[in-house]
């Protein structure tokens, strides 16, 4: 490839990197439930020895996003009634994490 061809290129290149956008989920809920979504991020925290409080959490984030195990199912569920016993409420993998937070507030 000559100069030429690697400057076209790069062009090219350069004018699809502009048409990109990383686009986020929306955070309305999360931020309006922001209180009781921490409580949550809390007990995934203290079920797995982490710290998750600067995460950041969208409308669309799940349990799943923080616990998943593939190769070990007992553990996963050993985290989840841990999470569970800590909020008093049921949680499941697949829920938002909106969601449980939600149900903190019934």
């Amino acid at each position: 490839m000559n100069e030429e061809e690697k400057r076209k290129k790069s062009d090219e290149i350069r004018e699809l990197v502009k048409k990109k956008k990383i686009q986020f989920a929306p955070d309305d809920k999360a931020q309006y439930l922001e209180n009781y979504v921490d409580q949550v991020l809390d007990a995934i925290g203290e079920a797995l020895d982490a710290d998750f409080k600067h995460a950041w959490i969208s409308d669309e984030s799940s349990v799943w996003d923080f616990i998943l195990y593939d190769d070990d199912k007992e553990e996963e569920e050993r985290i989840l009634a841990k999470i569970s016993e800590i909020l008093g409420v049921k949680v499941e993998l697949t829920d938002y994490i909106v969601d449980v937070a939600k149900r903190l507030t019934e």
